[in-house]
């Protein structure tokens, strides 16, 4: 394990230089201490944050949360006893969400796991402000690119849980809300 987040700060380095299951190791190892986790990644955002764009940035935070969801045992799914159903009646009083395209649902569903990953970031205090500039612009695109679909309510949704200060901040209108 790492002593001091310049150690971790080149192990992420080579890393970059490495292999996927270089980056594996590094995670399991880091793992184990999960304070040492956030305090060595903000230093090494502080420390790359200057010399670094905020798409490398962000394509590294992505592999990261990758190999990290990739290590992370999941929870077997509880069957639920089945009960019968009828058939949906439409509420008339709900608008009908458009229906995609397979190519344009791909794309949506691509930009909503984006900004769930940025959700993560965010609830875990690490590299906040790009993440929620990040998460704003993602959220924007999809309301933008797919209207009237259901990830464009659930991105609507996201930006209206915005704190106040940062809707602001980010400009967020009414208008983009409703």
């Amino acid at each position: 394990m790492f002593s001091t987040a310049s150690g971790a700060n080149e192990a992420l380095a080579q890393w970059g230089n490495g292999s996927k299951s270089d980056l594996a190791k590094v995670v399991r190892n880091l793992t184990k201490d999960p304070t040492f986790i956030r305090q060595t990644i903000r230093g090494i955002a502080e420390e790359t944050t200057q010399h670094l764009s905020e798409e490398v940035i962000g394509g590294l935070l992505s592999k990261i949360a990758d190999e990290i969801e990739a290590d992370t045992p999941q929870a077997p799914a509880v069957p639920t006893p089945a009960t019968p159903q009828r058939p949906a009646t439409p509420d008339p009083r709900t608008p009908k969400s458009r229906e995609l395209t397979p190519a344009e649902k791909a794309e949506a569903e691509k930009l909503w796991k984006a900004v769930e990953r940025e959700k993560k970031f965010i609830n875990a205090g690490l590299f906040v402000e790009i993440a929620k500039n990040r998460l704003v612009d993602n959220c924007r695109q999809i309301v933008r690119k797919f209207p009237g679909s259901e990830y464009a309510a659930k991105a609507k949704q996201t930006l209206k849980d915005l704190p106040q200060k940062d809707r602001q901040r980010f400009g967020v209108t009414d208008q983009e809300i409703k």
